[in-house]
């Protein structure tokens, strides 16, 4: 089962499909391609060129490859867990949606 649905283009843009067509499209900075996303947990549909970061998790993925790679949205950005400051973990805390894999994850940032 998908846990999380997105890529990481080399402009450094983030797409994350949420939900079933839920077709996010990019044209990349860099290298002027047109990357594509889709199927949020559903299905995953991607165009792609091997240039991205593939950040699609799946429950059958190790606790610590999903803890290294899962995004959290903050201040309107998607950033990996592992790259947020302790601020922004905080902050990632008060979101009233928060799924409890990614609170757990964030609790195990804070308090490592």
């Amino acid at each position: 089962m998908l846990i999380q649905n997105a890529i990481r283009t080399p402009d450094g843009t983030v797409l994350n499909s949420l939900h079933e067509h839920d077709c996010i499209v990019h044209i990349d900075k860099v290298n002027n391609f047109k990357y594509l996303i889709d199927g949020g947990l559903a299905f995953k549909r991607k165009l792609t060129d091997g240039n991205e970061e593939i950040l699609i998790l799946q429950d059958t993925d190790t606790f610590e490859n999903v803890r290294k790679n899962i995004l959290i949205k903050v201040n309107k950005k998607w950033k990996k867990a592992v790259e947020l400051t302790k601020e922004e973990l905080q902050l990632a805390m008060t979101s009233k949606n928060l799924p409890p894999l990614k609170r757990h994850i964030i609790l195990s940032y804070l308090y490592e």
